[in-house]
């Protein structure tokens, strides 16, 4: 292909350029579409098209230049260009579908030759070697027509009005398109023929009824080339010209039977159905805080794809865990194996995706926390209810809560309540979660990390100072109950170094009772029966000499106990910090062939990340779990990576003993592939994990001497059992720092960085 080279200089602007290339010959003429040369910077997010991994050199967030509605060129940057305008976009000072991008800045040094052009090559916005983005860019003289419309200042997902969508599905000059009719499109995404997990059906659950996806319908169209809110579309080049040349011919075309360029008044949301493009390692993409969202093959038929994709559109970015920009999986901002399924996607947003969003707007919803201000107060307690229970709160307790740093990396703390409109969440599942943004104090978009995951009883600390508080903060979860309506957690959240659990006391005022010392009790007895701890198993990968070695994705097998026991954590080797979910079968006895694919026979035993146990050791330990497994009885596992491989060993039969002692039998299982559970198996080869199973034996026959100790109670429900005379109104509040009095030593805890 010949290299076309047109320069833009600071000081002359080009009036006509010549064509780029036959199909988009046709927008040359507005090519440079403002008076002082310039465009509309775009921000395009892509998911990859596989659960829960990130290809190697994969690219999430490619940034365009828009000249007018129907013409998209790519921005040619380097690393540190790209690197820059990502800071600016979290930082505000770059706003995607508004900021411009101006080819003559006249803040620019005209005797810098870095800053001297800007050149479009062969079909692309190339910005000089080096330059200063920030003198290229400024806030567009006007909005651009918006993909929202905010009334009165306020976030404009609070309001109940539809926003009107339209699905395209596009043929191109080869015939090639989705297999779906207008008719399937537009029941899978609307659920106009029935379906009942849909993109409208969960983003109106998630919002509770603030967000109404509507789909809406040309007038004119037949049966043949539309049906509600879909419209076919068909394009004079082939999929393979590549993302820019067919979404400038998709605009064309639907313009000529619209009557109107996209979005126009009519459409709040467009989503463009294609097959692959080159380079097909995406599911779909879309541009932030804006309307346009495109989907690859199938997944435009996925409810959970959708709910990312428009994410984009609605100005959030990704969430992230570990080093993975995509691995917080408690949200659809993510790329968790649920998103991917015709009937995945029933979960919503993290805490930090919420605060942005706004639909959770009403008095005591969102608590506001900032220890930079405290005057001279620690402490802060409260209730936290999950967004499946937000109207089952008739104590209006919390949804999410804010935890200003000050440096602009803030936290949000939630509940993962994983029930209802949020039951496919697969990790973190019913803990308290800690969430970090970096970028906007999680009132704009910037990307959010997962930071904590908090059973009960589990306390999490900050990895140094916090902000600029000079303290290290703390934030613990004394108590979850979920048996209660709602289910609920209460939360402690503490600066300084002297934090342990309160004591919780429900009382029938409007403020909780707080009691920052834990009263310890001295016992000469335990208070239950002893226990030995032990494990079963080998997690460490084989030495030499061992064949039939192989990476896979999980490992189904089975555990026989000799004497009663209860199961407590699975180590497994994988890798350094693996994502994983792990299963047991419902109700006792082994694991059946037909059990391997059949995930409505298991459930949900824990699930998250785990980290190595010992440095330069590549075995890891799920979180703390009970299993009870009487004498005689068989319990079916089954844990699996995302993301990750395991290693088993290929050899032997289903039910041959890997492992056995005086207290269990551990059976060799069968191996599944890597990526989503409850696979093909590998083709069900018996394949042992690298598995080791950790256990408290009921009766152990050397019981250890207990001397007296302090025993530390669980702290009681803030909900009384009985009724007070006084119906109690429990709200979070700011409780005055109290010295701490000398306090027994708290039980071991987990702590994250």
């Amino acid at each position: 292909m010949m290299l076309r080279v047109i320069y833009l200089s600071l000081f002359t602007i080009a009036s006509a350029l010549p064509p780029l290339s036959p199909s988009n010959a046709r927008n040359n003429a507005s090519l440079i579409s403002h008076e002082d040369g310039s465009c509309i910077i775009q921000a395009a997010h892509f998911l990859p098209s596989e659960p829960g991994i990130v290809p190697k050199n994969f690219k999430g967030l490619r940034f365009d230049c828009e000249f007018d509605k129907r013409f998209v060129l790519p921005l040619d940057l380097d690393a540190n260009q790209e690197k820059e305008m990502r800071g600016m976009l979290v930082d505000g000072r770059l706003v995607a579908n508004y900021s411009m991008l101006v080819f003559n800045p006249p803040n620019a040094n005209p005797t810098t030759s870095k800053q001297m052009e800007i050149k479009v090559v062969d079909e692309s916005v190339r910005i000089p070697r080096g330059a200063d983005m920030l003198a290229y860019i400024k806030t567009a003289p006007t909005p651009r027509p918006p993909a929202f419309h905010k009334e009165d200042g306020d976030p404009f997902f609070f309001f109940p009005a539809p926003k009107r969508a339209l699905v395209i599905k596009v043929i191109d000059s080869d015939g090639d398109t989705v297999s779906e009719t207008p008719a399937q499109l537009s029941d899978y995404v609307f659920g106009t023929g029935g379906d009942s997990i849909t993109a409208r059906s969960q983003l109106n659950a998630c919002s509770y009824g603030k967000f109404d996806l509507k789909p809406e319908s040309p007038e004119g169209l037949d049966s043949n080339t539309s049906a509600e809110g879909v419209i076919k579309v068909t394009i004079d080049i082939p999929f393979s010209s590549g993302k820019y040349a067919v979404e400038s011919a998709v605009r064309d075309e639907a313009a000529k039977i619209l009557g109107y360029e996209l979005p126009g008044e009519a459409y709040d949301y467009v989503m463009i159905s294609v097959k692959c493009y080159q380079y097909c390692n995406w599911a779909a993409y879309a541009y932030t805080n804006s309307w346009l969202s495109v989907f690859k093959n199938e997944f435009i038929t996925q409810p959970g794809v959708i709910l990312h994709e428009l994410g984009h559109n609605f100005n959030l970015d990704h969430s992230g865990e570990n080093e993975s920009e995509y691995g917080d999986h408690t949200c659809l901002m993510g790329n968790s194996g649920s998103l991917y399924s015709t009937d995945g996607g029933r979960m919503c947003y993290n805490g930090a995706k919420n605060w942005q969003l706004g639909w959770y707007e009403e008095d005591g919803d969102k608590i506001d926390l900032d220890p930079n201000n405290r005057d001279g107060d620690d402490n802060w307690t409260g209730t936290l209810v999950g967004v499946s229970d937000y109207r089952n709160n008739p104590n209006g307790h919390a949804i999410v809560i804010r935890i200003r740093s000050g440096i602009n990396k803030d936290l949000f703390v939630s509940l993962n309540r994983v029930k209802g409109i949020n039951e496919q969440n697969i990790e973190a599942v019913d803990q308290v979660i800690i969430v970090e943004t970096h970028g906007n104090g999680g009132d704009g978009f910037s990307q959010s990390w997962l930071k904590g995951k908090l059973s009960e009883g589990g306390m999490w600390r900050s990895n140094g100072t916090f902000g600029n508080t000079g303290e290290v903060l703390s934030i613990s979860a004394p108590a979850i109950d979920l048996a209660a309506k709602p289910g609920y957690a209460d939360v402690h959240i503490c600066l300084g170094s002297m934090c342990g659990f309160p004591s919780i006391s429900p009382v029938p005022t409007n403020k909780m009772s707080l009691t920052p010392t834990l009263e310890p009790t001295t016992s000469s007895h335990p208070t239950m029966k002893a226990t030995c701890s032990s494990s079963l198993g080998d997690a460490n990968y084989p030495g030499g000499g061992v064949s039939n070695v192989y990476a896979t994705g999980g490992d189904m097998f089975d555990v026989t106990a000799v004497k009663d026991v209860v199961v407590t954590q699975i180590s497994f080797f994988g890798g350094n910090t693996l994502n994983y979910v792990l299963y047991k079968k419902i109700g006792l006895g082994p694991f059946e062939l037909d059990d391997r694919s059949n995930q409505s026979a298991w459930e949900l035993l824990a699930s998250g990340t785990a980290t190595k146990d010992i440095p330069y050791s590549n075995v890891a330990t799920t979180d703390a779990f009970t299993v009870s497994i009487p004498n005689g009885s068989t319990q079916a596992f089954y844990i699996h990576l995302i993301g990750h491989a395991a290693i088993a060993i290929y050899e032997g039969n289903y039910s041959d003993i890997m492992y056995e002692n005086d207290d269990m039998q551990i059976s060799r299982g069968t191996a599944f592939q890597r990526g989503e559970p409850f696979n093909n198996a590998n083709g069900f080869l018996p394949g042992g994990g690298l598995t080791s199973v950790i256990y408290d034996d009921i009766d152990c026959s050397d019981p250890p001497s207990i001397s007296p100790s302090i025993v530390l109670s669980k702290p009681p429900s803030v909900f009384p059992t009985s009724a007070p005379s006084v119906s109690p109104s429990i709200v979070i509040s700011k409780r005055p720092f109290i010295a701490p009095t000398p306090t027994p030593t708290p039980p071991s805890i987990g702590c994250y960085e």
